[in-house]
């Protein structure tokens, strides 16, 4: 029986194929999209929104890299790749609004933080940071929940997060 791989691991072995991709001489943009489709629907079947958050970003980065290394440009389709990272960041948007009343402070103080490192390192070539749409969305919907841990220790609420850009 197969093991079923995990988060990272999966995230490991779509970057591999996308950069196997990126050094042919023509990168196949419809490849490109298949194996981002591939990954979205690993997101789907992913019960932790912090994982899914992460196999989103995962997509709308190294696509958004595949569009700065040439991918689409030869034919003009890069648009199609575009139109993958618009899906990712609309689906990241759907996972938050459903999932963030059932997360922990804590919980949502990780999902804060790994958008808030991955928005501020992103520089799309669009100009659209996907990620930092997430990052804010988490943070309008959360604005305030604050909780004491079982150790007694004060966890900020999104409050904290807010003026921290």
């Amino acid at each position: 029986m197969k093991r079923a791989l995990s988060v990272n691991e999966t995230i490991d072995d779509y970057e591999i194929e996308v950069d196997y991709e990126m050094n042919q001489r023509i990168p196949d943009v419809d490849f490109l999209k298949i194996l981002s489709d591939r990954l979205l629907a690993h997101a789907e079947c992913t019960d932790n929104l912090l994982d899914q958050l992460k196999l989103y970003v995962s997509v709308i980065i190294n696509l958004d890299r595949a569009i700065e290394c040439g991918a689409g440009y030869k034919n003009e389709d890069e648009y199609l790749l575009i139109e993958v990272m618009n899906t990712c960041r609309d689906l990241m948007l759907d996972v938050i609004k459903e999932h963030h009343q059932d997360l922990s402070t804590e919980e949502l103080s990780k999902v804060l933080d790994y958008l808030k490192t991955e928005s501020e390192a992103y520089c799309s070539i669009d100009k659209e940071n996907r990620i930092e749409t997430a990052f804010k969305t988490v943070l309008s919907l959360t604005i305030g929940r604050t909780t004491i841990t079982k150790d007694g220790s004060y966890v900020r609420g999104a409050n904290y997060y807010g003026n921290l850009k």
